[in-house]
């Protein structure tokens, strides 16, 4: 998916669950997303990385958690 054309302020309101009645698929676009920037800063900074990408690294892995366990949630 191209997301370069994307204002990130409206994509966030419009796709970023915000409660567990939120829908699955968009739960896992999210992880997707996730994980690609996870994946990009990796490859950015793979020599080397300053402490905030290993802080935005962290903070990511805890959102993709929140997000899991709202799928999670919905499915019980």
């Amino acid at each position: 998916m191209d997301y370069s054309n994307i204002n990130g302020d409206q994509w966030l309101a419009a796709n970023i669950p915000q409660h567990s009645s939120d829908d699955p698929f968009k739960v896992r676009q999210c992880n997707e997303l996730i994980d690609q920037i996870i994946s990009l800063l990796q490859q950015r900074y793979s020599k080397n990385p300053p402490v905030w990408v290993h802080r935005a690294i962290d903070q990511l892995l805890m959102q993709a958690e929140h997000f899991s366990a709202l799928v999670e949630e919905v499915n019980s």
